[in-house]
């Protein structure tokens, strides 16, 4: 929705951030990715992926926050709200990733 819905509105503007934010939206799954694939073998390395995964997620709402806020006319307020509660609830959910990893981590090493 980001690629779809508000970068070519965007181009109109001079949005410092455009490009970063361009590029947080596609490495989040990239990121989770991956996570997976870390988790297997480097087990740490694959709580640090979802971590930066959970960080890029809080970086889209503060750059959807501030087009929200400056250019706001230009928007439906509805798309924006919904975008910044589907990178919230996105955020949630690889925080239960993590934990769950973290639990099998512990469990892993409590058996050896």
């Amino acid at each position: 929705m980001v690629t779809k819905d508000i970068l070519p509105v965007l181009k109109e503007f001079d949005y410092p951030l455009k490009d970063k934010m361009i590029e947080c939206s596609l490495m989040i799954p990239i990121l989770i990715s991956e996570a997976h694939s870390a988790r297997f073998d480097a087990k740490i390395t694959g709580l640090e992926l979802l971590n930066k995964a959970m960080s890029a997620s809080n970086r889209m709402v503060v750059y959807l926050e501030e087009i929200r806020d400056i250019y706001g006319n230009k928007f439906e307020r509805v798309l924006i709200e919904e975008l910044i509660k589907k990178y919230f609830y996105n955020r949630r959910k690889i925080f239960h990733l993590y934990k769950a990893w973290e639990k099998f981590d512990k469990q892993d090493r409590e058996e050896k």
